[in-house]
């Protein structure tokens, strides 16, 4: 038993980590629109996974939470490019105190990186669903508080080995960080109260409910956000 339990700690490990690193890596090679639609495939990804490796039924709400994030990643894709071809910030670019011009900003994006943010992307998409599927498979031998642990753990390390050996200098950056009580307070109740609070709260929500029908509600994460964007859009243009 406790090696089992050892051989799904480390798995899972690997797994979010690369989730992790993946969805991080993707923003730096393509557009943030492309980023919204590819992950709005999450829910189909944990569905088809939770069919063929736990046997699951797919889930009544799949289909048309399926469309509902298509529909809402196609309309903040749609309105994340009409914001961009308006020329953020008056296109005054670089040396003109705003925000960069949409030549400037597609001027860093090559076909090639542009591809390549899509795959990180996507890899991120299959290896989150992946997670999803461990956190049932799971069940009965890792605890909740084991799993969150490990994710915690696995996401610090490896920046923080990747940071020394590539960048050490970038841990400068702590000195501008207030260190004052009040805030030492609030990240201590955001990372450690709310943030492990919800963690744990979201792999007992998988375990019920099972991976496809859990994410199947991701549809109103894709609705929330197109509510912004659209406030966003209609506050720029006043």
């Amino acid at each position: 038993m406790r090696g089992k339990r050892m051989f799904y700690i480390v798995m899972f490990a690997f797994v979010s980590t690369t989730r992790a690193s993946s969805n991080i890596a993707s923003s730096g090679y393509t557009y943030p629109y492309n980023i919204a639609l590819i992950a709005n495939m999450s829910p189909v990804v944990t569905a088809i996974f939770d069919r063929i490796f736990l046997r699951s039924p797919f889930p009544p709400l799949l289909w048309p939470t399926a469309l509902f994030s298509v529909l809402g990643g196609s309309l903040i894709a749609i309105s994340q490019s009409a914001f961009n071809d308006d020329g953020v910030g008056g296109g005054e670019g670089r040396g003109g105190g705003g925000e960069e011009s949409n030549d400037e900003i597609r001027g860093r994006v090559s076909p090639e990186d542009n591809a390549f943010g899509c795959a990180l992307q996507l890899l991120s998409v299959i290896f989150s669903a992946l997670a999803r599927i461990l956190m049932k498979r799971t069940e009965g031998i890792l605890t909740p508080t084991h799993i969150v642990q490990t994710n915690n753990l696995s996401n610090c390390l490896l920046p923080f080995v990747i940071t020394m050996v590539r960048d050490p200098s970038s841990w400068g950056a702590l000195r501008y960080l207030p260190f004052a009580p009040r805030s030492l307070f609030a990240w201590c109740t955001i990372s450690v109260g709310i943030y492990s609070y919800a963690s744990v709260l979201q792999i007992r929500l998988v375990r019920e409910l099972g991976p496809g029908f859990y994410s199947s509600w991701a549809s109103f994460r894709t609705l929330g956000t197109m509510m912004f964007m659209i406030r966003k859009r209609v506050q720029s243009s006043q």
